[in-house]
């Protein structure tokens, strides 16, 4: 195994884990039959929020971890004609027949440990690709560092053999310790577009009321602390109550965001963000759709 499989394949599994987090996606990997052939999907995973008159939404994710590559156009075309493959993937059985296959509907997304190409983003918008690059994230950062460090020793041992093998020395490492420190949950921006929300562990219970008596709204604010541009993504912090949260967007949708910001007073919303999860509160599964509204501040 050469030691950029061992990085993809450790951090295929730390995105497993952070969508997992709060329930809100039945994560694994498998094969996933396709109308021409069956394809290895590094995570996928059905929402538990069913929505009406729809198929149950099935997420189908791609995972790259390169050290210093951008994701290129040519791994947005690939990944396209994988899903394009999977979504035609159905046949209408007679009427009088009780095979039915499951039907599903599919959508892509597209994880990162680097940023995404310019072309590989306008490509990924016309196909309704969702992208997320965790390259500019402060709490990312270190767990990527320390994939690269383990993988490193690894190579150096000659231990790079097996898959399973690497993922389960990874989780029993002290390198893998990072991950209980921080969670993830995916937010839907401006109701149009789907952003990786990390903070610290537990954050998203932390700013929720849903146990509070006197106060059961599921309005959030927050306020906009930062906000720092480079080519390809713009990153943004927010602070609530007493969490920071960050997420970034690719610069292709990030000029809707700008042109909000630059126009607000002290106070206003600028943007909002739709977050559903899944709370355990006395044993009960408690679904919730949390909005925060993200108000701009002037001390920026």
């Amino acid at each position: 195994m050469r030691d950029y499989q061992a990085k993809g394949y450790i951090f295929e599994s730390v995105i497993w884990e952070l969508l997992k987090s709060f329930g809100y996606v039945n994560v694994k990997t498998d094969n996933v039959k396709g109308r021409g052939a069956s394809h290895q999907i590094d995570a996928f995973g059905e929402l538990a929020f069913p929505t009406a008159f729809m198929y149950p939404i099935r997420l189908i994710c791609e995972c790259k971890c390169f050290s210093k590559n951008k994701i290129e156009l040519k791994h947005l075309r690939s990944f396209v004609g994988v899903m394009k493959d999977i979504s035609e993937n159905y046949f209408v059985s007679q009427s009088n027949s009780n095979n039915y296959s499951k039907r599903y509907t599919d959508v892509g997304c597209f994880f990162s440990a680097t940023s995404f190409s310019k072309d590989s983003q306008e490509y990924a918008w016309a196909h309704n690709i969702s992208i997320i690059s965790f390259q500019n994230n402060s709490f990312l950062k270190p767990l990527i560092k320390n994939i690269d460090k383990f993988v490193e020793i690894k190579k150096q041992n000659n231990e790079l053999k097996n898959k399973k093998k690497i993922i389960n020395d990874f989780k029993e490492s002290e390198f893998h310790n990072k991950i209980s420190d921080i969670s993830a949950t995916i937010g839907i921006l401006d109701g149009f577009y789907p952003i990786a929300l990390i903070g610290t562990n537990n954050w998203l219970p932390n700013i929720d009321s849903l146990t509070e008596l006197d106060n059961l709204s599921e309005i959030i604010v927050a306020e906009k602390i930062s906000r720092d541009s480079n080519e390809y993504e713009t990153f943004f912090e927010l602070a609530i109550e007493e969490e920071i949260i960050t997420f970034s967007v690719p610069n292709i949708i990030k000029n809707k965001l700008i042109k909000q910001i630059d126009k607000a007073n002290n106070g206003d919303t600028v943007f909002t963000i739709d977050v559903p999860y899944i709370r355990e509160i006395e044993g009960n599964n408690i679904r919730r759709l949390i909005k925060i509204k993200v108000q701009f501040k002037t001390s920026e």
